[in-house]
């Protein structure tokens, strides 16, 4: 569901390059509103929050309710953007980009582990000294 509210949204997004209907812009700004929103609360879900507070940040920038006057060459420049992000996320997978962090971590791990068991050597070798 994601990647087609994804692929919708880029769609419309590009269509509003050319001149429209006002009626157009404003039904893209409505399903613009919806579809972010739901990709904001599916982040949510999965405790994405970078890409949550993405998603409804842009969703509150296309909302219907309350006109923000960018003007048109602004517009095609956002509409563009927030295009080609919504296809590049159809293509990147964010867990595959954690991989390093996740191993970074992993590392991290290992040589407190290391750490600790160089300290605990020590005080039982400092002990057996001692008696």
């Amino acid at each position: 569901m994601q990647s087609t509210i994804k692929l919708t949204l880029a769609i419309l997004y590009f269509i509003c390059l050319a001149r429209m209907p006002y009626g157009y812009y404003q039904m893209v700004r409505f399903l613009s509103f919806v579809g972010l929103s739901i990709l904001a609360y599916d982040a949510y879900k999965k405790q994405k929050h970078t890409e949550m507070f993405i998603y409804a940040a842009i969703a509150l920038l296309f909302q219907p309710f309350l006109k923000v006057a960018l003007g048109r060459t602004l517009w095609n420049y956002v509409d563009v953007i927030v295009g080609i992000g919504l296809l590049l996320s159809l293509f990147v997978d964010r867990d595959k980009l954690n991989i390093r962090t996740t191993a970074k971590n992993k590392d991290t791990h290992n040589t407190n582990s290391l750490q600790k068991d160089s300290n605990k050597n020590y005080q039982e070798e400092r002990k057996s000294t001692n008696a």
